[in-house]
């Protein structure tokens, strides 16, 4: 699915998708025509159980909209991180409630995205009925019955 953002903020579309359903080729595919950073939101909780850290800490963050950017990770059984087959592994990984700090080296070639106040991201919070009804994955988030916050990730890219 794509998300466009509002024009006064990114105004970026954003590829979105459930972690748990992430193959290399969806991958690949968003790498290659989004043409951007690839992102997976977590709780604070599992960045915690993760041992991810933000990549800049609130006193030098300097970003216009703040985006709170962990430290990029990998899975220690990803290769060189960088391939197709390696990303999904790692996002796969990420969403998996078993995963712990030691499966992730860093830095690496995700990058971990806070999600705010609790919420699953910003994004998620305005698409919340249409992603129900074009994911058809159960709840009104549209990631699935176990209302787990980290089974989405995001491929940010500009609009062409």
């Amino acid at each position: 699915m794509i998300v466009v953002d509002a024009k006064e903020r990114e105004d970026e579309g954003d590829f979105v998708c459930a972690a748990e359903m992430v193959t290399p080729e969806l991958v690949s595919f968003m790498v290659r025509r989004g043409a951007g950073v690839l992102c997976v939101p977590l709780l604070q909780e599992t960045a915690d159980r993760l041992g991810l850290s933000p990549l800049v800490d609130s006193q030098r963050h300097t970003a216009l909209h703040q985006t709170p950017l962990m430290i990029s990770v990998d899975h220690r059984d990803a290769g060189s991180g960088v391939s197709a087959v390696n990303r999904a592994k790692t996002i796969l990984a990420m969403s998996d409630p078993n995963s712990k700090a030691a499966d992730f080296v860093r830095p690496g070639h995700l990058n971990p995205l806070l999600a705010k106040d609790g919420r699953r991201t910003c994004v998620a919070q305005d698409i919340r009925k249409p992603r129900r009804s074009l994911a058809n994955r159960g709840d009104e988030a549209g990631r699935g019955p176990d209302r787990n916050p980290e089974r989405t990730w995001r491929g940010d890219g500009r609009q062409r």
